[in-house]
């Protein structure tokens, strides 16, 4: 991701930030993780509640590994996501907001069907976020039907 989407990646992350962290209930209930994907996927922050939330500086790279993100973020949930038990209350269903700004530049069209098919509506609420006006709004709609289009800073 770069340039003008970047920034307003950047710039909405902020501003979703600061909107949690002023609604009491949020407080209480919202954990974040963050997978970052450029030429590689990467867990730059695991499941983290937020009060204890430190935004890292994000890195620009080249590449959109979007399979191997999907790969990993579904490792992820299933080892961080706590499941419902008869002894345990379990996490709220997650959110998970893909954010692009082009196209996959690996095999990803695997994992996406595998994402849309398993994940989506049943473990997890997934909406595709189209970053400037390269990302292809088409790849995101293969992965989840809910799809914004981020407006430009």
């Amino acid at each position: 991701m770069a340039g003008d989407a970047f920034f307003s990646l950047r710039n909405g992350l902020n501003a979703m930030m600061g909107e949690l962290k002023t609604n009491p209930t949020a407080l209480e209930t919202v954990t974040i993780s963050i997978i970052t994907f450029s030429s590689q996927a990467k867990q730059i922050i695991p499941l983290t509640d937020l009060l204890k939330l430190q935004i890292p500086d994000l890195v620009l790279g080249s590449g959109t590994a979007m399979g191997s993100a999907l790969k990993l973020w579904t490792q992820c949930m299933q080892r961080e996501v706590m499941k419902t038990s008869a002894t345990q209350k379990g996490d709220y269903k997650p959110i998970c907001f893909i954010l692009t700004d082009g196209e996959p530049t690996d095999s990803w069209e695997d994992m996406a069907d595998y994402v849309r098919n398993n994940i989506v509506g049943k473990q997890a609420n997934v909406i595709g976020v189209a970053c400037g006006p390269n990302a292809d709004t088409n790849k995101l709609c293969r992965i989840t039907e809910t799809v914004i289009v981020l407006k430009q800073a």
